[in-house]
């Protein structure tokens, strides 16, 4: 009997806490749009600024992860002087198309959301960005400290890539646009979060994407292109490939969100 009176107080207690967690201090129930739309309208101009550098961080990290992509392809399209199987070339530029059109544009979102849940003031705002750039830097630390010493010295024997002229253009172009898209597009698309309505049942967080996803593609789909040169026929053929691997990271992520939702 006293335990079922401690489950029931427990409980209570429990019912009691979580509605405090969705009640304001006048007792009125409020929904997550609203809770996004106050913590962007409660931020103060050093809040702004502090989002501002921290994007610029970001944007740099990003677009360093993306020059590590672009090599990565070169060597693909290289392949077959080196003697790489078809199955590892297809698996790379799968591997690649995810990195590019999947991960960095969802860590770039994640800033964004995190903002949403959380706050934008400075620390929260920092603590978001060094949890960011931890997980920009997994990569780095499983491939110097997971793989042995002998295959990895094999990796980086065969993993050097002379670079052209125009390869280099284009490394060095889509370096720069992606600095700007995401040092942009990541706050431009936390203040959109103030152009709609805090009431309502209707999710808004994609809406907010936008400056940040276009900043984004126009980075892909235009620099890149543009940076490599060499007539309408190669720019097109580029845009092609570019078009393929985003369409299939975004088939990829799709079927992943969905299969998680079942769960």
């Amino acid at each position: 009997m006293q335990q079922a009176l401690f489950d029931g107080n427990f409980i209570k207690d429990e019912y009691e806490t979580m509605c405090q967690a969705c009640t304001d201090s006048r007792g009125k129930y409020t929904t997550s749009n609203e809770v996004e739309y106050n913590h962007v309208s409660f931020m103060k101009w050093r809040d702004w600024m502090s989002l501002a550098l921290v994007s610029l961080i970001i944007a740099i990290f990003l677009a360093r992860e993306l020059v590590s992509i672009k090599r990565c392809e070169a060597l693909l399209r290289h392949g077959g002087k080196r003697g790489a199987g078809a199955g590892w070339r297809a698996i790379l530029w799968f591997v690649c198309a995810l990195r590019q059109f999947a991960i960095l544009l969802q860590l770039g979102a994640s800033v964004v959301v995190l903002i949403y849940a959380h706050g934008g003031d400075i620390f929260s705002v920092c603590v978001n960005a060094v949890a960011t750039l931890f997980l920009l830097e997994l990569d780095e630390a499983l491939f110097f400290h997971g793989l042995p010493e002998r295959a990895r010295a094999w990796v980086e024997e065969h993993g050097a890539l002379i670079v052209s002229e125009r390869e280099a253009r284009v490394l060095d172009w889509s370096r720069v646009a992606y600095v700007v898209a995401f040092a942009v597009g990541i706050p431009a698309s936390c203040a959109t979060r103030l152009a709609y309505p805090a009431d309502g049942w209707q999710d808004w967080v994609s809406h907010t994407l936008y400056p940040m996803m276009g900043l984004t593609c126009v980075a892909s789909f235009v620099a890149e292109p543009a940076a490599l040169g060499g007539g309408a026929g190669a720019m097109c053929e580029r845009f092609r490939c570019l078009l393929l691997r985003f369409l299939s990271a975004m088939v990829t992520l799709y079927l992943l969100l969905s299969f998680s939702g079942r769960l």
